[in-house]
């Protein structure tokens, strides 16, 4: 380093400094991209990059809340049991199975 170069450094987290020899300084973006389709890509002047995982929360205590592929998806939290009735208690997100009846009356099957 002598006195004669040139400092390109911007001071900002989201570009790549260097110096053209002919054009001078370049302060070019830096890419964030982390090829995560579930996160939000974006750089902070002062920290970087950021990736933030997307909030597909539906805020419904009944549902399995997750990212595929940069779509939210849903799915039900109480799953099917053959002979029961299965509900879910919207204010505690508890599943409730009741019990029923698949008697068919055949002796041959298995109820």
């Amino acid at each position: 380093s002598n006195e004669w170069d040139v400092d390109c450094n911007d001071y900002d987290e989201c570009t790549d400094d260097s110096c053209d020899v002919s054009s001078g300084c370049i302060n070019s973006p830096v890419d964030c991209d982390d090829s995560n389709p579930c996160t939000n890509d974006d750089c902070d002047s002062e920290t970087g990059c950021t990736n933030t995982v997307i909030d597909c929360s539906d805020y419904d205590l009944c549902t399995k809340d997750g990212c595929d592929s940069g779509r939210c998806v849903h799915e039900d939290k109480c799953i099917e049991i053959s002979c029961y009735t299965n509900s879910c208690e919207k204010e505690v997100g508890e599943c409730v199975y009741v019990s029923i009846d698949c008697d068919d009356d055949d002796a041959c099957t298995v109820d």
